[in-house]
């Protein structure tokens, strides 16, 4: 798997976890400690997040890393 097909599954997955919790982008972004363009860009399947950031997102989303992750 390419870098673009990870971020592109990442995103997908994300973005459903997104709409399941009902947290808003710019929210995640205080809670994690990003900025809400970095979350946009992990939304759109154009960057890939670090696994930090990742275990971050689990814990906030209720859910493991291997939920997020291809």
């Amino acid at each position: 798997m390419n870098k673009e097909e990870w971020a592109a599954i990442f995103s997908k997955k994300f973005n459903e976890k997104m709409k399941q919790s009902g947290i808003t982008q710019g929210r995640l972004a205080l809670e994690i400690g990003c900025s809400h363009q970095a979350i946009s860009l992990y939304a759109n399947g154009k960057r890939i997040p670090s696994i930090y950031i990742v275990s971050k997102m689990a814990d906030i989303f209720g859910c493991t890393i291997d939920d997020l992750i291809p």
